[in-house]
């Protein structure tokens, strides 16, 4: 072995001080201290075989002794840098973090996460992180390219971190029994006692149910569940999220038709009900999904239009949260003619043409 290899600086190996995965969306953290720092990873899950492709990071604390600058040769080793001192609110930097002490916070959307250490904060990343920025970190005192100060006072994600702890905290069978008994009470009051109720959530969490009634010759189905967890990114696209972020879905369809067809259109129901968390998105008035082979040739979409949105459609009034009301989106079969208009002149201007007597019922 020559004299150069054996004095040759060994590459730090990180240390793996917690991992958590996000209870209904395809992300997961890891915070890990290596060469001096302790970082957390956002990480989203890609395919089947847990392939993850990088979605932010966020700097949480030195151990040792801040840099006046940024370590960019070790960046370019592919390590992590310790932030620089001016940055720093303990310059000196601060004892290895204890896994059993770190706690991890999904927001209630399961695309946002906090990481708390004997139960103080210390770093966000916020559901719109671009890369690595922006993320936030209470150890920071000065803004930076890297990480901004997360200041108790000044900063909605403090209160947000902790809101949402106290919601996966209370969030159990007492929880879920009391909210599915208040919506069918509120179904049933409109739509007489349902004739069946399907357990959707295949056993894993949330849970959900479809459930069926039967009134003049129409099926009526309604999801219950889904509006318990809030929908992701809602906020980054309308100025009034506390009308969308919550929805259930609902059908209404000749009761013949149904038949014909009815575990296929089951299926495809409670398949949607993981649209929003699966693909980092939401669903609302006037998103248009494929329904190919699900209703008929000549309807290969539906549109879905919100009962909050649109004053024909019937009036049911679910459980609220907080300041939150629950959207009902209307599952409505549509032709590709249909689609276009709703793709040119919105969907408002669509339901204002509709003429026809209870538009939403589908009927072939």
């Amino acid at each position: 072995m020559g004299i150069i290899n054996l004095f040759k600086k060994k590459k730090p190996e990180p240390k793996l001080l917690i991992e958590s995965r996000s209870p209904v969306c395809p992300l997961k953290v890891i915070i890990e201290e290596c060469n001096n720092a302790t970082h957390m990873y956002l990480l989203q899950i890609v395919d089947d075989n847990e392939s993850i492709a990088f979605k932010g990071l966020c700097w949480l604390c030195n151990q040792g002794a801040a840099p006046i600058d940024l370590d960019i040769k070790a960046m370019q080793n592919g390590l992590p840098s310790m932030l620089p001192a001016e940055f720093c609110k303990y310059p000196s930097g601060v004892s290895s973090l204890n896994p059993e002490e770190i706690e991890v916070v999904w927001f209630e959307e399961g695309d946002g996460v906090g990481v708390l250490y004997q139960g103080e904060i210390l770093g966000v990343i916020p559901p719109w992180v671009q890369d690595t920025f922006p993320v936030f970190a209470s150890g920071c005192v000065k803004d930076n390219p890297w990480v901004l100060p997360l200041i108790k006072e000044e900063n909605v994600l403090w209160e947000r971190v902790l809101k949402a702890k106290q919601f996966w905290q209370n969030f159990d069978d007492e929880y879920w029994n009391k909210f599915k008994d208040e919506c069918l009470s509120v179904l049933e009051s409109k739509f007489g006692s349902h004739v069946k109720y399907y357990a959707i959530d295949g056993g894993f969490f949330p849970p959900k149910a479809l459930v069926k009634f039967e009134v003049k010759g129409i099926t009526y189905l309604f999801t219950v569940g889904v509006s318990l967890i809030s929908q992701p990114m809602v906020e980054m696209y309308t100025e009034t999220p506390e009308t969308k972020r919550r929805i259930e879905i609902a059908l209404a369809i000749e009761t013949k038709t149904f038949t014909k067809n009815e575990k296929n259109i089951l299926q495809y129901i409670s398949a949607q009900t993981t649209i929003p968390w699966q693909n980092l998105s939401w669903l609302g008035h006037g998103h248009t999904i494929s329904a190919a082979d699900v209703f008929s040739s000549e309807f290969p979409n539906v549109v879905c239009v919100g009962a909050n949105e649109c004053a024909k459609l019937p009036s049911v009034s679910l459980p609220s949260f907080d300041d939150d009301t629950t959207n009902i989106l209307w599952l409505m079969p549509v032709t590709e003619e249909d689609t276009a208009v709703i793709k040119d002149e919105g969907i408002d201007q669509f339901c204002k043409k509709q003429n026809k007597k209870n538009f939403w019922i589908f009927k072939e």
